[in-house]
Order: structure tokens, then C-alpha cells, then sequence
């Protein structure tokens, strides 16, 4: 009896820059968790300098659609075996998806939260008009649009109704064994890119504002890539004694800051569903985030703070978690 050939998960993602750090590594560290139930997954990207040991990795000298039957041919695929999921919009991930799918292939569309109100609205007119035309054309044609929060789910259920819209959220490892926090010293820990769309420059306006500024017993460190706002950070940075930039964190080194570490703050406008947040809960952290991380389940379980997204309400947000006790942190976590 001839062996059966494993199913292969195809992901497509337009770009393995650090800077789209919770998009492939959702993928990569869900690999090992398909690999056991027998199930490969294989990443590509347009071509670039990158290798991951947890996935097969495929650089793409193109991403031009007329290269997909090459692609085909050199990979073995199999449209009865092999099932292709595109990440994000605007890019050539829906396209070959869409491509992939008139070749008979099962496709899934996962927007990642691009398609969320907040996101539309940058780059309005162009995006308005590309995704009436094209975008939302092709994600029509998707077998399922994958949701990875409840409000997303909503949102295609609303933008494409009728569709097979499935919720499956992201997920982390589950840590064992949290030790204790420390009861000297209050840290709050932004991790995630320095985009505008985070919300960091009006968090740290909120801190310097806050009676939290310059106080010994608590700490605010930043950690993340910059995409355009450390410039505007550092004034902020250097008139706090207690707001600290520790830069791009990986592996270890972000292990220690999110074992030590007390709350995590993210008063995003706009997620999917935020990894970075899920791994700051795994560790005990206590959110404090904004209805943009996609986490209602937070606020209906009184587990976090809501932050908003103004200046002031972030500043209440973070007084307001200093009534917290080492108890409720620990019970919390």
C-alpha cells in the first residue's frame, strides 16, 4: 500500500522583516503543534535573508502570479492535499491565494485585523479604492476568512456576509511555574513594533503626566523596533528618571523582562489579536490595553484595565493600577 503523502499548510506573507514579527512567528510557533499530528507547514516570502528551524522556509525570487506553476511544480503540491493561507491584505498574499484557488487548491484568508475601522481609515482613498475594486473581490473568493478575535469575526461577518467567517484565535505556549514578581519594584512593560498605530508616543505623555513619573517604586520599559517613533520618544525618555528604551528583545532576554515584569500596556488604535499581549498574559502580566487589542474577554472578566486611547484616559488607566495589590497581581496572573 502506497504512503500516504502528509497534508502541507502553505502560508504566505508579504514580508518576514522584524517589523511583521506577530504575523510569522504565529506561523513558526505553530509548526511544531502541526508537525505532531502530521501536518507540514512551509512559510514563504518574497526573497530575503531569513531561516527558521521550526518550518520550511521558501524565499520567492517573484511574486508575480505567472511564477505560481512553476512554484507548484518545484514544491510538489497538491491541490487535493495541500491547503494555502494568505496573511494580511494589500498585498500578494490575497492575489495568490485568489490564484491558488482558480487551480483548485483550498484557500484561507486570514486579514489579520487589516479590514478593522481604525485601518481603513489610513490611507483612506487609496485603500477605499483598491478594495472595492480588487481586495475584496479576491477575499470573496476565499473558501474561509479567518477571523483571530470576536470582534474581527463580527467585522467579516458584516463585510462579507454569507461567507465561511471561522474564529480561530492565535495562541502561545502556556508557561508553567510563573515566579513570583517582585514586591520592591512595579514594572510596566511595552512590547510591541514603535508604530504609530501602538499608541506609544501618547502612552509615554500619559506616564510623564501620571503621579507614576519619576517615582522609584515603578518602572515603564519600552521594548520593540522602531517604525518611525523613537525620534519623537527620546524628549519623552530623558525627562522621565523612570521610563527606560531597552530595544528589540528576543529569546531570553524577553523571557527576563516578561518574568519580571508586572503589567503589559498596549493602548493600540488597531490589532488583530496583539501575540505579544497573549504572551504577556501567559507570564502574569495584568493588561492594560485598549478595545482596539481585540480582547473584550479582558474587560468582561475584569482581568485587565481598560486604557482607551487618549492621553487622559491612559493616565487614569495607569493610576488606577496602583490600587492594585501584590495579591490581585498574583491572583490575576
Amino acid at each position: 500500500m502506497p504512503k500516504k503523502t502528509r497534508m502541507r499548510l502553505i502560508n504566505l506573507v508579504d514580508t518576514v522583516s522584524q517589523l511583521n514579527y506577530g504575523i510569522w512567528n504565529t506561523i513558526t510557533s505553530d509548526a511544531e503543534a502541526f508537525r505532531i499530528r502530521g501536518i507540514d507547514s512551509e512559510l514563504w516570502f518574497p526573497a530575503a535573508d531569513f531561516s527558521n528551524e521550526s518550518i520550511t522556509t521558501v524565499p520567492l525570487a517573484s511574486v508575480s502570479v505567472s511564477t505560481i506553476d512553476q512554484q507548484i511544480k518545484v514544491r510538489g503540491l497538491n491541490a487535493s492535499n495541500d491547503i494555502i493561507i494568505s496573511h494580511g491584505c494589500w498585498h500578494f498574499p490575497t492575489r495568490w491565494g485568489n490564484a491558488f484557488r482558480k487551480k483548485n487548491f483550498k484557500w484561507v484568508a486570514l486579514p489579520h485585523g487589516m479590514l478593522d475601522p481604525w485601518a481603513m481609515k489610513q490611507k483612506a482613498v487609496k485603500k477605499l479604492i483598491y478594495y472595492n475594486l480588487f481586495e475584496k473581490r479576491m477575499l470573496s473568493q476565499a473558501h474561509v476568512l479567518r477571523a483571530v478575535s470576536h470582534p474581527e469575526s463580527e467585522r467579516l461577518n458584516v463585510l462579507f456576509p454569507g461567507k465561511n467567517v471561522q474564529f480561530i484565535g492565535n495562541g502561545v505556549e502556556v508557561i508553567d511555574n510563573i515566579p513570583a514578581k517582585s514586591n520592591h519594584k512595579r514594572t510596566y512593560l511595552f512590547m510591541s513594533r514603535l508604530h504609530h498605530k501602538k499608541n506609544i508616543i501618547p502612552l509615554l505623555e500619559a506616564w510623564s503626566a501620571s503621579t507614576l513619573n519619576n517615582q522609584q517604586n515603578v518602572e515603564l520599559k519600552v521594548a520593540g523596533p522602531d517604525q518611525g517613533e523613537l525620534a519623537a520618544m527620546s524628549t519623552l525618555i530623558n525627562n522621565s528618571e523612570n521610563i527606560s528604551y531597552v530595544g528589540t528583545v528576543y529569546g531570553e532576554e524577553k523571557k527576563q523582562l516578561l518574568r519580571k515584569a508586572h503589567f503589559y500596556v498596549l493602548p493600540s488604535f488597531s490589532e488583530g489579536l496583539p501575540t505579544s499581549l497573549l504572551e504577556g498574559m501567559s507570564y502574569g502580566l495584568v493588561p492594560i490595553i485598549s478595545d482596539g487589542c481585540n480582547l473584550p474577554q479582558v474587560f468582561a472578566s475584569n482581568i485587565g484595565i481598560n486604557s482607551g486611547t487618549e492621553v487622559s484616559s491612559i493616565r487614569s488607566a495607569l493610576e488606577s493600577s496602583l490600587a492594585w495589590t501584590d495579591d490581585q497581581i498574583r491572583i490575576i496572573g
